[in-house]
């Protein structure tokens, strides 16, 4: 069987959603996922962990739940960040974006309070998908769904036990609200990242030391193309070479491959770009499923939701055609994320009703364990 082929689905469990809210799934272990969405009773955020055997069988009940913050929320991120730690992103209905650490243990259990939060700069709600990078082992970027004029980027010190000093260390100005900003480490201190914005798909370059110190602003950036979707997905293929994958104002989506050079600066014109297919506007998500193999997910027009594997050359070629396709049984598929759990078990997470998280388990034809899997070895959610 060739990388990148659909195996089978183990198994499918849905959990409670509050009317249709956003959600992030991360991984603890190979067989504990956390879950970050709106409590149903009160719309706070919840993180609830869930366990799933070496078989894929996902267990209904989660193990094991703490809300995190007492005001509704949205606009989540959430990232695995030492042992038992975790760090999430909210954005409340007061305006305020904040850091919040807790922890989870291998069992799956969470104790009663959370560890510590910080503020962040001011926001609204956008209910979008925010993102956190961890590009060293106690800094972490962040890049939420900004409102209003607000449009950076911060920097953050996270210990490995969860503490957080009172504010941030900095922040870079992206000129224009990064409404679905997503963005990857590099080489060295280099950032590269891309967001719907302005009417147009921005790409932009920056650096970060071990410090968390960024610059006053971008140091390149590329308006590429018009967009009017706010979705992404973006990947990284190597130091230098990007995938992004977005719905165009065609109802088409794509995916485009772009460079960078080592001092930063974008080449600013795609080297390849591959029709996945026509689609509406939900999603849509990409991520690395190991060695230049990557899985896009995305709702076209003749069903519900449709997974596809897709192999991209280090120079950025795109390999044409898909590898493999898989449609899940689903009534809708909103605010997808996939987590590698081990082998070639993954956990597909998705919105099916307006009131129902799904977890789908695939096997998928994956590289191998020993094997370097790029992006998903460094600090990212989603």
């Amino acid at each position: 069987m060739a990388i990148g082929e659909f195996i089978s689905v183990l198994d499918t469990q849905g959990f409670a959603l509050y009317s249709g809210k956003h959600h992030q799934l991360c991984k603890r272990n190979k067989n504990v996922v956390v879950l970050l969405s709106p409590q149903t009773t009160n719309h706070n955020a919840l993180v609830r962990s869930i366990l799933i055997n070496d078989a894929g069988s996902i267990t209904a009940t989660p193990e094991d739940s703490l809300q995190l913050w007492a005001t509704v929320s949205s606009d989540f991120a959430l990232i695995h960040w030492s042992g038992d730690v975790f760090v999430a992103m909210v954005n409340d209905n007061l305006g305020k974006n904040r850091l919040i650490t807790f922890t989870v243990s291998g069992a799956g259990v969470i104790p009663a309070a959370i560890t510590d939060f910080m503020a962040l700069a001011n926001s609204s709600n956008l209910n979008s998908l925010s993102q956190l990078l961890r590009p060293y082992d106690e800094i972490i970027l962040t890049a939420p769904c900004l409102g209003a004029a607000n449009t950076r980027l911060e920097s953050a010190n996270v210990l490995l036990n969860g503490a957080m000093p009172d504010n941030p260390i900095d922040d870079v100005d992206l000129g224009i609200q990064p409404a679905q900003c997503r963005f990857r480490h590099g080489s060295g201190e280099r950032i590269v990242g891309a967001f719907c914005g302005g009417a147009a798909l921005n790409i932009f370059s920056f650096t970060c030391d071990v410090n968390g110190s960024l610059p006053a602003t971008p140091d390149d950036a590329w308006s590429a193309y018009a967009i009017t979707s706010p979705n992404l997905g973006f990947a990284k293929v190597t130091n230098y070479v990007y995938a992004i994958f977005t719905n165009d104002n065609d109802n088409n989506v794509r995916i485009r491959t772009f460079s960078i050079n080592p001092d930063g600066t974008i080449n600013k014109s795609f080297i390849d770009t591959e029709v996945v297919g026509a689609a509406v506007d939900v999603g849509p998500y990409m991520v690395e499923l190991g060695e230049g193999y990557f899985i896009v997910a995305y709702s076209p027009t003749t069903s519900v939701g449709r997974l596809k594997t897709y192999f991209i050359d280090t120079d950025g070629e795109i390999t044409d055609g898909e590898i493999d396709s898989h449609d899940p049984a689903c009534t809708g598929f909103g605010i997808v994320t996939m987590v590698h759990l081990f082998d070639n078990n993954w956990a597909l997470c998705f919105q099916n009703t307006n009131t129902e998280i799904m977890i789908h388990t695939l096997s998928i034809q994956t590289p191998g364990a020993a094997l370097s899997h790029g992006e998903m070895t460094m600090g990212m959610g989603p």
